[in-house]
């Protein structure tokens, strides 16, 4: 049995590193690629994807800028008036408010949550409760993760980089319940 000293390894590692030659930028078919993997469950693919990104921000902040579009702010007055329309007497309203609350997707989940705990009429509580099935915050949507790690791969590329990129805005995240 041998051992070997931490600074050996570490010094190991960063030869090899330092060793590397960079990699040729990205082209269009790469970066589409890349867009794809930062939506994606494999985190070790995802992670690989941030890296590239970030190591040519003069390919990737043009593209991350055309395809990282800011999110619209959740109309609370709308969510309230679809909430309240689950108890229309038309069913085709119904419907359609619910289909609304279903495509806000996790920022709603919190409303819907409190708007259950009020005791709502049986059919509005019943498509609540479908609404909160299709949610589950408890995995983002490959939406979520695709803007987050792509702001991650924008922190990567630098602090001088910023004005660069600060008015492209990832979908907020819900707040804890």
């Amino acid at each position: 049995m041998f051992s070997l000293q931490p600074s050996l390894v570490l010094a190991f590692l960063l030869s090899a590193v330092a060793s590397a030659e960079p990699a040729p930028p990205p082209d269009p078919k790469e970066l589409d690629a890349d867009w794809t993997e930062l939506a994606g469950s494999d985190a070790v693919r995802a992670y690989r994807a941030i890296c590239r990104l970030a190591g040519h921000p003069k390919e990737a902040l043009p593209f991350l800028r055309t395809h990282l579009r800011p999110v619209p702010m959740l109309d609370e007055k709308a969510v309230t008036r679809l909430i309240a329309s689950l108890d229309s007497e038309n069913f085709e309203e119904r419907e359609k408010a619910q289909r609304e609350l279903e495509r806000f997707g996790e920022p709603v989940g919190i409303r819907v949550r409190k708007t259950l705990a009020t005791a709502p009429s049986p059919e509005a509580k019943r498509r609540l409760e479908t609404v909160l099935q299709g949610i589950n915050e408890d995995v983002p949507s490959s939406d979520t993760l695709r803007h987050v790690r792509a702001v991650e791969a924008l922190e990567r590329m630098g602090t001088k980089r910023r004005g660069a990129w600060s008015k492209i805005s990832p979908p907020a995240l819900p707040a804890p319940g």
